[in-house]
């Protein structure tokens, strides 16, 4: 079969030029993409619940009518007191009888309309996962499901009462109703110009918002190197530079939304002059005063609702805009191809044998695998599998000598008579009887056996099997300079550390089946051989612990390193796709721009910045690019004696047991407000608080204003000239509250998304300077720490932009209603407020029940979409190995948890929901009955004092509770500010033995003395007993058999991870805990196994983590670096040179061209340690020969060399042989340890 005409679908998912999924303009009927006719039930049965909802709100202004037409007809004399004290009470028993029936259909209400948001987004999460199994991939699920919940039901409840308002005003005064109706045509037109700007403001933060989280990604997945490198400053000023850009699409959302609610306040009330002439000419022709009021109140209530669902527009608007998106991802593209699925249905009949199963976790909070273990567990699931074709990808490239070549002959052993594919560098393991396809520059050259192809002395296959020569470098000698230019110029303080722990480990091996086949399929990639141009994360340092659950038994293999960026290019807006194509939205952009890098051969003699630099630099150790002299002695041989280590039993780690979430209160959300405020933000909080204060005091005067016109209209003689004044009140007062109600929530919205950023900054700032066993843990996932930053984030917001300005107008609103209410009469006040306590616990209620619950949704949703992560991420292995029923079975039971969790939430919450919804009939009732008692019994009030009492209440106590629906999004809000508030808030401060503040000038001679190390308190050592030195001016190699503790030994001498006895690593005689970490690592570099390189230009990757302002950033430092990599030449043969575009689908690079430029990347910051872990295990004879000479070429640093390769064993000056738990077996130079017939010999020759 050809392997470059199979048809692979995470091919198709990586295509860069992939077409981008463009939604359509969004609609109501976007809120319903994921209906199903399963879901018809709970939706009719909320549509019905909304309906009875709406009716009985509507019949409350006919009985507010007829309680009105009682007291008017008592004011005139028609009737006595006892007979209005019995009409009144009947009127009063109804009244209490609609609040029941309200409190039940409240609670009803609640309850479906939560059980269809949760099926909705059940359907979109199902719908979503079985469409991303075949292409691209987002998530805007909880958008969706907050805009088909509460949201949507109480859109449609109000629509519904708004129909049966304007019904029962058209019943009572249908004159009057059409005048006031007659300014929705104007009110409609100003509303749309209002909102037109709202849908691309929606779709442009969404752009911006998924490119901060693919920041966010990839800055947690190359931890290692952020760290190492001093990168904390460029990936939070990028960050921070994001979700500014996202802020003012945000800031323009909010301002539609103020202008709609000043409005719609405005206009409401101004109905009400509107309406007033008409009304008291029509009570002057004979019609009840009773019947105007109904009219009056129920047109009122009817725009209440629209004025009501104000605040929750924006919420609507991005349901509708996720719902569109949502729907053309999961639609079929039109000219696609259809992805055909191998089916695994053959089961064995018996199963001989014993299965022992320890249940030993791997990966996250378990146990730690080295690089060549881990091949070899992949390679054990494939064996297990046992396909009838075998794709093998630099299957040994981890692995020692003595294991390499005994797994690649029980391969053999293995596969015979099968089909196997192996895409390897390694040319040793080939033997002579096996047909060999050579590739160069993606054209296959030869073909053949290996006894054939050898025969062939002039061709690909023997140039690659024979040594290479090498050209020398020229030897470039250049200045140290002084550590306050350094390249890892920290975030904060030079005390603090920056430790912590990459995220995703790659296992190093790509097992792939039939289903499966990569790109890459030669035994040499020339030098314009076109790699993926995704990101390679590589293999990075640390406990190669895996980031996703430790119950999950899947290992993870290097096509990973392809899809460390699937995430956050996938599980995003399109929009973003067209970011990662435009070279002008690069990820990995430099704080500031590099110099101009056009002229590259012009004269670089002389060190970059010599003629300004102190003179003190000159006196400091320089080092040198070339050929390097020796030092004397270093064929002496040391041997040690092989320590026999006593097996050390395996302690099964716990199982990771998921602990409840620390739950932060609201005040002390609210508490981290203020202090996060710059001096503009504290003086718009300052003013918005004013604001809103004012606008809520429009309530009271509007009501004692409305009670005057009221007291006019039953009152006799003329009319019209009384209420003239009153009119002109309410007319400012529409103006006043137009103003503070859109006004107020505007400035709130601003300080809000002022509060989120800086809280979003300070807490990536805080994530990415923690310890490395932080990233190890499950809950600190990319997937879990992007759903904080992205999702959580945005809804913590509304704390400040909804919570406060609804708890300052509730307070202001009701305590000057009350106190104005006490002083016309304080006894009907007094029996008003005695409600009040069980109204405050319903409420108190309702909010600890719904916060709760809204904790544990927010939990499983994050569990949900890190599951969704992991299988996506690792797409090509599920696919590979027909894993999809699995994985999808685990998915689906925690969508269906999450049901579960979801519909749990409506019964919980419904019933104190529908009780303080109901409590306000109750309340009418009691001020009716009790001041028809003063009036017409008592004879302590008249007609218009109790309308004045009762429209201060009624109107103050209703419009909180409308204010009050809002409360469920609030406590959305607050259970997902904990986590970003925990994160935000996490210490800075270095771990134990991390602390030190010296910066000693010479850091060499380093020395192990006895060292141990374990990654986790309680479980066994990784490194036991190590003892070695590391000087100037020496490659020494590190070597051993894999899973010894090799990239353990690395890790420590990076100061990644603090020894277990600060004083058993000491550098220049000083132990390393007593070294500032930052000064060590700006004196350190490191080159990865599998190159890293960030979407950026050559410049960029080549200087990434120096401050624009350190003389290495100049042109003339990065020109040599990169002469001294062997990578300069390729570099000025390409177009735009140092310019050049890398990454994400622009400039392909191999694998030798990219170690290099990772190389340079280390040169360019004149490391006096430079680390490399195993930098030739995937390349070419030709590629690892070039680096390798560049090796040689280094002078005046230590370099510690981690390998496998015999090759670069013979480029070591002084080899470190390490057997179990990094004990050293002997030490020595290669010729002097190859005469001392050692370990190091049985390690090169198999273990023979």
């Amino acid at each position: 079969m050809n392997i470059n005409e199979s048809t692979n679908e995470a091919t198709f998912l990586e295509t860069p030029n992939e077409a981008i999924v463009q939604p359509k303009k969004s609609s109501w009927r976007h809120l319903f993409s994921f209906t199903k006719w399963s879901h018809a039930g709970a939706l009719s049965s909320a549509f019905l619940a909304a309906a009875i909802t709406a009716g009985l709100k509507a019949a409350l202004p006919v009985l507010l009518g007829e309680t009105f037409n009682v007291i008017s007809d008592y004011g005139m004399g028609f009737i006595d007191g006892i007979e209005t004290s019995s009409r009144m009470s009947r009127w009063c028993l109804v009244l209490i009888g609609v609040g029941a029936g309200n409190w039940a259909a409240n609670s009803v209400f609640l309850a479906l309309w939560v059980i269809f948001g949760e099926l909705q987004a059940n359907a979109a999460r199902h719908d979503i996962y079985q469409s991303l199994l075949k292409k691209d991939m987002t998530c805007q699920t909880r958008e969706l499901q907050l805009g088909t919940s509460q949201i949507l039901g109480l859109l449609f409840c109000e629509f519904f009462t708004a129909l049966a308002s304007i019904g029962i005003a058209l019943f009572y005064a249908w004159k009057l109703t059409l005048v006031l109706l007659a300014t929705m045509p104007l009110s409609a037109i100003v509303l749309s110009l209002a909102t037109r700007p709202l849908e691309p403001a929606i779709q442009a933060q969404r752009k911006e918002l998924a490119t901060a989280s693919k920041k966010v990604t990839a800055s947690i997945v190359a931890i290692d190197l952020v760290k190492i490198f001093g990168g904390y400053d460029q990936e939070t000023e990028q960050y921070v530079q994001t979700i500014q850009r996202a802020a003012k699409h945000y800031t323009i959302q909010a301002r539609c939304i103020s202008i709609q609610m000043g409005y719609v306040a405005f206009w409401v009330i101004a109905m009400f002059v509107v309406g007033f002439w008409y009304g008291l000419s029509l009570v002057e022709d004979g019609l009840r005063p009773g019947s105007v009021l109904t009219t009056f109140y129920a047109t009122l209530a009817a725009f209440q609702g629209a004025e009501a669902l104000m605040p929750h527009w924006l919420v609507l608007a991005k349901a509708m805009s996720a719902g569109s998106f949502l729907e053309a991802v999961v639609a079929p593209k039109s000219g696609g191809r259809e992805i055909t699925r191998v089916g695994r249905h053959v089961k064995p009949r018996t199963c001989t044998g014993d299965i022992e199963l320890n249940n030993t976790n791997v990966g996250s909070d378990g146990h730690n695998l080295s690089g060549g273990q881990k091949q070899r567990l992949a390679l054990a699931r494939a064996r297990l599998r046992d396909p009838s074709i075998l794709i093998l990808d630099e299957v040994t490239s981890g692995l020692d000598q003595l294991s390499k070549t005994l797994v690649m002959d029980a391969i053999r052993q293995w596969r015979r008579g099968k089909t196997t594919i192996i895409v390897t560098h390694d040319v040793s393991q080939i033997e002579g009887e096996d047909f060999v396809y050579v590739m160069d520059s993606s054209y296959l050259v030869q073909e053949g056996f290996k006894k054939d192809l050898l025969k062939q002395e002039n061709g690909h296959f023997a140039s690659l099997a024979a040594p290479h020569g090498h050209q020398n470098s020229p030897e470039i000698r250049i200045s140290s300079v002084d550590p306050k230019d350094s390249p890892a110029t920290p975030l904060i303080a030079s005390r603090r550390s920056h430790f912590a722990d990459r995220i995703f480990n790659e296992l190093e091996i790509n097992s792939l089946q039939v289903n499966n086949l990569g790109r890459r399929s030669s035994l040499l990639p020339g030098r314009d051989y076109q790699m993926h141009p995704g990101l390679d994360a590589g293999r990075l340092l640390g406990d190669n612990r895996a980031s996703f659950h430790a119950e999950d038994d899947q290992s993870w293999d290097e096509e990973r390193k392809r899809f460390s960026h699937f995430l956050s290019q996938r599980f995003s807006s399109p929009e973003q796709h067209e970011l990662v194509a435009l070279p002008q939205h690069t990820r990995r952009a430099s704080p500031a721009p590099a110099r101009p890098l056009s002229s590259l051969t012009s004269d670089w003699a002389g060190s970059p910045k010599e003629s300004v630099m102190p003179e003190d630099m000159e006196k400091r150790a320089s080092f040198a690019f070339g050929d390097s002299q020796r030092n004397s002695g270093m064929s002496t041989c040391r041997p040690h004696s092989m320590v026999e280590q006593p097996a050390v039993p395996e302690e099964n780690p716990p199982t990771a047991i998921k602990a409840p979430k620390k739950k932060i209160s609201l005040w002390s959300t609210l508490r981290t407000i203020w202090p996060t405020l710059g001096a503009t933000d504290c003086i718009i909080f300052c003013f918005g608080f004013v604001v809103c204060i004012i606008g809520a005091t429009a309530t009271p005067v509007f009501a004692y204003a409305l009670s005057q016109l009221l007291g006019v209209m039953t009152s006799p003689g003329e009319k019209t000239t009384k209420g003239m004044k009153w009119a002109l009140i309410i007319l400012g007062v529409a103006v006043v509250d137009a103003l503070g109600w859109g006004g107020s929530r505007y400035l709130f919205e601003l300080v809000g998304q002022n509060w989120v950023n800086k809280t979003r900054t300070e807490a990536l700032r805080r994530i990415m300077l923690q310890p490395k066993p932080f990233f190890g843990k499950q809950k600190n996932s990319p997937g879990r720490i992007v759903e904080c930053m992205d999702r959580n984030a945005e809804e913590m917001r509304n704390i400040v932009g909804k919570f406060i300005p609804i708890m300052v107008a509730i307070t202001t609103m009701l305590s000057a209603s009350f106190i104005w209410s006490m002083i016309v009469s304080w006894k009907l006040t007094l029996v008003a407020l005695s409600p009040v306590p069980v109204v405050a616990g319903a409420i108190k209620g309702f909010t600890w029940i719904s916060g709760k619950w809204e904790a544990r949704c927010n939990t499983a949703a994050e569990d949900t979409s890190a599951t969704l992560t992991e299988i996506f991420l690792n797409i090509r292995i599920v696919r590979a190995l027909t894993l999809e029923n699995y994985f999808t079975n685990k998915y689906e039971a925690q969508v269906q948890g999450a049901l579960a969790i979801g519909l749990k939430r409506g019964a919980y919450t419904c019933i104190l929901y529908g009780a303080y919804q109901s409590i306000g009939y109750v309340l009418t009732s009691l001020v009716f009955y009790y001041g028809t008692l003063l009036m017409a019994t008592k004879g302590e009030m008249n007609v218009a004092s109790l309308m004045q009492v009762v429209n201060l209440l009624l109107f103050s106590i209703g419009s909180a509770a409308g204010i009050l629906s809002g409360i469920p999004q609030l406590t959305m809000a607050q259970a997902t500010a904990s986590q970003m508030l925990e994160y935000a808030g996490m210490s800075t401060e270095p771990p134990e033995g991390q602390r030190g503040s010296l910066r000693p000038y010479n850091l060499l001679p380093i020395k192990l003395d006895k060292l141990s190390f374990s990654y986790t308190k309680g479980q066994s050592d990784v490194l036991r007993g190590a003892s070695f030195e590391i000087h100037a001016d020496r490659v020494t190699a590190i070597v051993g058999q894999s899973g010894c503790g090799k990239t353990t030994l690395a890790s420590l001498l990076l100061g990644l991870y603090p020894p277990s006895e600060p004083s058993s690593l000491t550098l220049n005689g000083i132990a390393s805990s007593d070294i500032d970490i930052d000064h060590l690592r700006f004196h350190t570099a490191y080159v990865a196994q599998a190159p890293y390189l960030f979407p950026a230009t050559i410049a960029e990757n080549i200087t990434y983590g120096l401050p624009s302002g350190s003389p290495y950033y100049e042109t003339a430092s990065i020109v040599r670096a990169a002469e001294a990599a062997g990578i300069h030449e390729w570099i000025i043969s390409l177009p735009e040179g140092y310019s050049t575009l890398i990454g994400d689908g622009a400039q392909a690079l191999s694998g030798g061209q990219s170690q290099r430029l990772n190389i340079a990347r280390a040169l360019v910051r004149r490391p006096k340690l430079l680390v490399l872990d195993e930098p030739t295990s995937a390349l070419d004879a030709e590629s690892a020969g070039m680096i390798r000479q560049t090796i040689r070429s280094l002078k005046g640093m230590a370099v510690v060399l981690v390998t496998h390769s015999p090759e670069m064993m013979r480029t070591a000056d002084w080899i470190v042989v390490v057997g179990e738990g990094g004990v050293v077996a002997e030490e020595g130079g290669y010729e002097s340890l190859m005469r001392n017939q050692g370990e190091f010999v049985r390690l090169l020759h198999c273990g023979e």
